[in-house]
């Protein structure tokens, strides 16, 4: 082999390595990037206390669904709760 066979083998291979390098480095951040947002979306539903910062837990209390802190005792409901909650109130008086 002559020398400049040699030499172009020898880039061909750093050249070969620096893309594989760069294809891993992708590869690493796609998996981080991919982990992050499954966890974010797995916490994504779960809704923590205004008050002190708590997870809360879902509760059903006849037709409405409250979430309740269990650290501080806050209770919240959704948008949905809130209208039901509005219109018995309107309708006891």
């Amino acid at each position: 082999m002559k020398k400049k066979e040699l030499w172009e083998e020898i880039e061909k291979g750093k050249e070969e390595d620096y893309f594989l390098k760069k294809h891993r480095e992708w590869l690493e951040k796609k998996t981080g990037l991919k982990d992050q947002k499954e966890e974010t979306e797995a916490t994504a539903h779960e809704l923590f206390c205004p008050m002190c910062k708590t997870a809360l837990k879902q509760e059903s209390k006849g037709s409405f669904r409250i979430r309740r802190c269990r650290t501080c005792g806050g209770g919240w409901l959704d948008q949905d709760g809130l209208e039901k909650l509005s219109l018995m109130i309107t309708e006891n008086r």
